[in-house]
C-alpha cells in the first residue's frame, strides 16, 4: 500500500489498487465517521489539495454547511446497508465550492465507506442558466398574454364604432355614389370585419394562454355541434353548408377545443 495515499493500516482489498490510483474518477475511502482513509490523485486534484493535505480532514469538513446534514444522513444510510447517490457542495482549497455527485457503498466487515464522485459544477451552472431562462420566458409569456388582452380589449370599442359607421355608409349610400365610392366603402367594411376577427382571436388567445388546461375525455362531435349551434345565424346568412363526419373522442380541454372548432367554422 502506498503510504502517500493512506493514513490507516485498515485492511483494503488489493485487487483494485491499480484502478484506484490511476482512475480519472474521484475516488476515496473513509471510515463510518467520514474521516478520510485514502484518496486518489484525481480526487485531490479536483479539490485543489495535495493528497496528504486531505488525509487530515473528514468529508464532512469539506461539505458546504447547508449540505452537511443531508450528507451525514446519506452516510448513515450507507453505513446501515443502503447504496446511496447524492449531490453536495464541497470546498476547494481556494475556498470556492464545487458540486460533486457521489455514489457510496459500505464495507461493513472493514468499517469502510467507498466513495466515487464526479464534478458536476458545470452541469449545475448550465441547469441554473436554463432555469433562469425558463423563468424569464414564463414571465415574458405572461406579459405577452396580458398585453394581448389589454390591446384587444382596448381596440374593440373604437373598432366597433368605425365598423358601425362604415356599415351605415354602405347601407345608406350604396348605389347613390359612383362605382369607385361603392368599392371603397366595401373595402372599408371588409377591412373592419377582418380587423374585428383578428382582435377577437387575439382576445381569445390571451384568455386561453392564462387559463388552466383541464384535460379529460372529450367528444369532438359534441363540441362541433355546439359550435354550429352558436354560429347558426352566421352559417345561415353566409349560405354555407357544413358537413361533419364522425369525429373521435380525445384527451383535451373541452373549453379550448370548443374555441378551436368555433374559430375554424367561423
Amino acid at each position: 500500500m502506498n503510504p502517500a495515499l493512506t493514513n490507516s493500516d485498515a485492511p483494503v482489498p488489493t485487487d483494485y489498487r491499480s484502478f484506484f490510483e490511476r482512475s480519472p474518477a474521484l475516488l476515496c475511502t473513509a471510515g463510518f465517521d467520514g474521516a478520510f482513509i485514502e484518496v486518489n490523485d484525481a480526487f485531490a486534484r479536483a479539490l485543489g489539495f495535495e493528497v496528504d493535505e486531505l488525509l487530515v480532514h473528514s468529508i464532512t469538513e469539506l461539505v458546504h454547511p447547508a449540505d452537511r446534514a443531508a450528507t451525514l444522513q446519506a452516510m448513515a444510510d450507507v453505513a446501515g446497508g443502503a447504496d446511496v447517490c447524492f449531490d453536495n457542495r464541497c470546498r476547494r482549497r481556494d475556498g470556492a465550492f464545487c458540486w460533486l455527485s457521489w455514489s457510496v457503498r459500505a464495507d461493513a466487515e472493514h468499517q469502510l465507506l467507498y466513495f466515487s464522485a464526479r464534478d458536476v459544477t458545470e452541469l449545475r451552472d448550465h441547469a441554473d442558466v436554463v432555469d433562469k431562462l425558463l423563468a424569464e420566458l414564463e414571465r415574458s409569456n405572461t406579459d405577452l398574454a396580458q398585453f394581448a388582452y389589454v390591446a384587444s380589449h382596448d381596440l374593440s370599442e373604437p373598432l366597433r364604432m368605425v365598423s358601425s359607421y362604415v356599415q351605415l355608409l354602405a347601407a345608406r349610400y350604396s348605389g347613390q355614389l359612383d362605382a369607385d365610392a361603392d368599392e371603397f366603402i366595401a373595402f372599408a367594411v371588409d377591412g373592419a370585419a377582418r380587423m374585428k376577427a383578428l382582435i377577437d382571436d387575439l382576445l381569445a388567445y390571451s384568455r386561453a394562454g392564462g387559463s388552466v388546461v383541464l384535460r379529460r375525455r372529450v367528444d369532438c362531435g359534441v363540441l362541433v355541434r355546439g359550435a354550429l349551434a352558436d354560429l347558426d345565424r352566421v352559417v345561415a346568412e353566409s349560405g354555407a353548408q357544413v358537413v361533419v363526419d364522425d369525429l373521435p373522442v380525445v384527451d383535451g380541454d373541452p373549453g379550448q377545443l370548443a374555441l378551436v372548432f368555433q374559430n375554424l367554422l367561423a
